[in-house]
């Protein structure tokens, strides 16, 4: 049985101090990860999966993106040979100290059960 998320290392409130998430999060093993498209010519850039829920996400990756940008995601989980794509809208960024990004978004329609089952 999996149990949501809830790591004293990530903030769960927003800045204003209220929560904004909808569904719960939960944490992603190694096996799920995703392929960012990060520009109009279609560049992609593998990103590390935090966590993830049925109506966002929670990404790593090296490219600063803007809060409102929509992105696809192609997420795919390797052990379970399950791959979907999906619109993501940016609602956060925060830099780390190393210089990569985490990007928060919501999904612009929410994952199925399938494919939620398929990632987690």
């Amino acid at each position: 049985m999996l149990k949501p998320l809830d790591s004293p290392s990530i903030p769960l409130l927003s800045p204003a101090g209220r929560e904004r998430r909808q569904t719960v999060r939960y944490a992603c093993g190694v096996r799920t990860s995703a392929l960012v498209m990060t520009g109009a010519t279609g560049e992609t850039e593998p990103a590390t999966v935090q966590n993830i829920s049925l109506g966002g996400v929670s990404l790593i990756l090296r490219t600063r993106l803007e809060p409102g940008t929509i992105i696809d995601i192609d997420l795919s989980h390797t052990l379970r040979d399950f791959d979907c794509q999906i619109p993501m809208r940016v609602v956060h960024v925060s830099e780390f100290p190393d210089g990569n990004m985490v990007v928060g978004g919501s999904f612009t329609r929410p994952l199925t059960p399938e494919e939620f089952q398929g990632l987690i």
